[in-house]
Order: C-alpha cells, then sequence, then structure tokens
C-alpha cells in the first residue's frame, strides 16, 4: 500500500492498485480512514512513556514505568506492551542483571604469610 501511497501523483490509484494487486477500498481505508482506538491508545501510551522516562532521568525500565502508569494515571497496560512501545521509540532499557564481579572479603584482600 505504500507503494500505491507514494506512486499516487505519477499514475492513477485505481491503475497502481490494478497492478499490484491492492483492493482500491483498502488503500483508501488504510491512508484515508478513522484511526483505530487501540493506535490512538498507543500514541498516548508513548507520550505517557517519554514524560515518565525523562522527568525520571532516564533511569526507569519497563517495570517501574508500567508501575507508574498504573498508580498515576489509572491505566491497566502490560509489561510487554509498554516493553514493545518502549521498543518502538528506541529508548535503552535498564539492566535487570546483578553485576558480574565478586566482593573481596577480608581473608582473601591479605596477602599470605
Amino acid at each position: 500500500m505504500n507503494a500505491v501511497h507514494t506512486l499516487r501523483n505519477e499514475h492513477v490509484i485505481s491503475t497502481l492498485c490494478r497492478v499490484l494487486q491492492v483492493n482500491r477500498s483498502s488503500y483508501y481505508k488504510h491512508f484515508y480512514g478513522p484511526t483505530a482506538p487501540r493506535t490512538l491508545l498507543n500514541q498516548q501510551l508513548r507520550q505517557l512513556i517519554f514524560k515518565i522516562y525523562h522527568d525520571n532521568d532516564l533511569r526507569l525500565g519497563v517495570a517501574k514505568i508500567t508501575q507508574l502508569i498504573k498508580v498515576e494515571y489509572g491505566l491497566s497496560v502490560s509489561t510487554g506492551r509498554i516493553y514493545r512501545l518502549m521498543k518502538t521509540m528506541n529508548l535503552p532499557q535498564m539492566s535487570t542483571r546483578k553485576p558480574l564481579f565478586k566482593y573481596q572479603t577480608t581473608s582473601e584482600a591479605l596477602p599470605p604469610t
């Protein structure tokens, strides 16, 4: 459908749709129809995620952002959905793994006598 939309100024839309085997009604519905409610909600969630992420100095991960959206805005959203939205926004993830280094005890730090 994007090819039809790109070439719409150079050729007749009905010809493009026939050549590319796209229903003409589907083309018009896709580009000129009303936006789906889920798409609108995803846009609002992206704005909330961006606001929360920047208000907290870029330090929150998916779980905490999900929790803040539930508590502060009263929206019930899964962590998977927030993860997918953050991924499309190219926001870096916060690591949840423990550091790989070990702490030395005093007996290990002292040289052998």
